[in-house]
């Protein structure tokens, strides 16, 4: 081992402090000039690529990618909620409540919206929050009905279907039914992916492991429920089920 060769022992400490290691990159003389700066900065990488892939491994962390296949955001990944973060309201629902989105993209599945005006500039008079509240993950959009607002959401215990109050924002049912999703193409992340469905008193849902319910909306009871890829006999696809429930009939 020649004079400008650090020992075996503070190489090893070298990967298990990073510090010491910049400091025996910097002591020790290299034969080009420039090569300080160099594994300098080549140690600094390897040192940030590793914590970013130790951290996803953690559950710490994940990395979203775009539609060609590269690395888009890195994102903390936040606590899913539990039991204890569930606020039941104490106000009842009003059913005469005028707001009526039924399901993705509205009554006709047209994104189209037929109630009052809504005022767009926000520059000057921007929307005050009446409320806001902790959901889990996943990509459900909301359908609101009766006075009630529906979603579909993973906890730590799994895809939860939850109901709301309009009015304040807090609990009215929830059911879960575990079945925890993660799309392993880092394409999309956690839970579900399918917006629920109401029609005539009744939510249809559907996870993104294919789990089909259907429940009262007023009161979360289950009426049915099935497997879609079990009833038909395939498997799911590699990013989630995402189609939302169309009721015909």
């Amino acid at each position: 081992m020649s004079d400008t060769e650090p020992p075996l022992s503070p190489h090893l400490a070298s990967y298990l402090c990073p510090p010491l290691a910049i400091w025996l990159l910097w002591r020790y003389r290299l034969p080009w000039r420039g090569g300080k700066t160099v594994m300098l900065l080549l140690f600094l990488l390897i040192q940030i690529i590793l914590g970013i892939l130790l951290m996803t491994k953690a559950g710490w962390t994940r990395v979203d990618w775009d539609g060609r296949g590269l690395p888009g955001d890195l994102r903390w990944v936040l606590a899913a909620p539990s039991d204890a973060d569930w606020k039941y309201s104490d106000r009842k629902p009003n059913p005469n409540d005028p707001a009526h989105w039924p399901g993705y993209r509205g009554a006709r599945r047209d994104g189209v919206y037929n109630g009052p005006a809504i005022r767009t500039d926000w520059d000057t008079a921007p929307p005050k929050p009446t409320w806001s509240t902790q959901v889990g993950g996943g990509h459900a959009s909301m359908t609101v009905a009766r006075g009630r607002l529906f979603t579909l959401e993973q906890w730590a215990e799994g895809e939860v279907v939850t109901c709301y109050n309009l009015a304040d924002g807090r609990g009215l049912w929830r059911h879960a039914y575990g079945g925890k999703f993660n799309d392993k193409s880092a394409m999309g992340g956690v839970g579900p992916r399918s917006t629920p469905t109401w029609d005539d008193g009744r939510l249809y849902t559907l996870g993104a492991e294919g789990q089909l319910h259907c429940l009262a909306a007023d009161t979360g009871k289950v009426i049915w429920h099935k497997n879609i890829y079990d009833a038909f006999g395939t498997r799911n696809l590699p990013f989630g089920t995402c189609a939302s429930p169309w009721v015909a009939g």
